[in-house]
């Protein structure tokens, strides 16, 4: 009895949790997605993306930002955890050395993203925001100055914008 409650618990649990896969300038690119309890594909809902730092993954923000979850299912909103290729994200720092990162367009994989999200989670393309953590957080001003009209509103956490950001990839 016990091992059927656990079940159904952690298939309620782990089932709004999403991996999915697409390709962008034929590279398979990956994101999860966390739906909200109240989740609903037939009403417009916002959106939060949450960039990982520089040698990280999508799969270790959403184990530490758990809290995330909660929240969404609380206010309705979804969170896109997109994964960098190599773990590290091409957000302007391509200039400094001791931060290498591989030559791909990450911010055109986010606007392929954001056009993916509109179309299967009926997201609103009105209600998007970013935020991230350090070489995540410098992906969100990247984005914001790049898909400024995509993006309401960002985030970032421990990170500045740099002078030298290289902008359009």
């Amino acid at each position: 009895m016990k091992l059927a409650i656990f079940m159904l618990f952690a298939s309620i649990c782990c089932s709004q949790v999403e991996k999915h896969v697409f390709s962008c300038d034929e590279i398979e690119r990956e994101y999860f997605i966390y739906l909200p309890q109240n989740f609903n594909s037939l009403s417009k809902v916002p959106a939060v993306l949450y960039f990982h730092g520089y040698g990280s993954s999508a799969e270790s923000e959403m184990e530490i930002k758990i809290k995330m979850h909660a929240i969404a299912d609380s206010v309705g909103f979804v969170v896109v955890y997109p994964n960098a290729i190599e773990g590290k994200w091409k957000s302007g720092l391509e200039s400094n050395p001791f931060f290498p990162v591989p030559n791909v367009n990450d911010v055109k994989f986010v606007d392929t993203l954001l056009d993916t999200l509109g179309v299967k989670f009926n997201v609103d393309m009105r209600r998007v925001y970013a935020t991230g953590h350090s070489n995540g957080g410098f992906m969100c001003f990247k984005i914001a100055i790049e898909l400024g009209n995509r993006v309401a509103a960002i985030a970032p956490i421990s990170c500045v914008l740099r002078v030298d950001t290289e902008i359009n990839s």
